[in-house]
């Protein structure tokens, strides 16, 4: 009887530590994949933090190479200014002060298909156009935004008159007589109203001027500057 006691004690005891050991070595299993999960998410951040490197390194390569390259281009059109500069300046002496092969007479001012003079005296409408026609060209038309962005960025706050008028026909017009197609974006607010209370007579306001932000009506004798405007190339 004692001896069965002793056994089943002995027994127990066993199955206690084998229990046991089984407990501990259960956690120990899975520790090798976690060790493993662990060391690629590691290996996974790593490569993702390089390629984040390398992507905005190379981002900042491109950045400078397109500054690089603007800055090139920048200059090879001063040089090509420069260039055409004096050319057309050899051109017009020898050419009487003509326009010529893309060139534009002294004093006037170059741009696109354009040659374009900026008076520094005052005309009268009729005048300023008789004016320009004596210098084989016209009152200034304008035909893109490109063109209205160019003359507008010269012309500042000054009054300038422009080829456009209402006085022949009472429907605004061109200078070559062309059709007008009224555009708000480029007249003052509330214009054109054609103003009579000018001092120069019954008449309204029948010519168009160029000021700093769009359009407006005036009387065409009022002495203002004006632009001309004619083909380069023209002879």
């Amino acid at each position: 009887m004692a001896e069965n006691i002793y056994l089943n004690t002995e027994d127990v005891s066993k199955m206690k530590v084998s229990g046991a050991v089984q407990r501990a070595s259960r956690p120990r299993r899975w520790l090798f994949p976690a060790l493993i999960t662990g060391v690629l998410i590691i290996i996974i951040i790593i490569i993702i933090i390089e390629v984040w490197l390398t992507y905005v390194m190379l981002r900042n390569h491109q950045w400078s190479l397109e500054q690089q390259v603007s800055s090139i281009r920048n200059e090879s059109q001063r040089h090509d200014q420069s260039i055409a500069t004096l050319r057309c300046g050899i051109y017009s002496i020898l050419s009487n002060d003509s326009a010529v092969d893309g060139c534009c007479p002294n004093n006037w001012t170059h741009s696109g298909f354009s040659c374009y003079f900026f008076s520094k005296f005052p005309l009268t409408w009729n005048k300023s156009k008789t004016w320009c026609e004596n210098k084989d060209s016209h009152l200034v038309k304008f035909n893109t935004d490109k063109e209205w962005n160019f003359i507008t960025s010269k012309t500042s706050s000054q009054l300038y008159w422009i080829g456009l008028s209402d006085w022949r026909t009472g429907k605004w017009e061109w200078v070559d007589q062309t059709e007008y197609i009224m555009d708000s974006r480029h007249w003052r607010p509330g214009q054109p109203d054609n103003w009579k209370d000018h001092g120069h007579g019954d008449e309204g306001e029948d010519c168009a001027h160029l000021i700093t932000n769009g359009f407006n009506d005036l009387c065409c004798f009022t002495p203002l500057k004006f632009i001309c405007q004619k083909p380069s190339g023209r002879p």
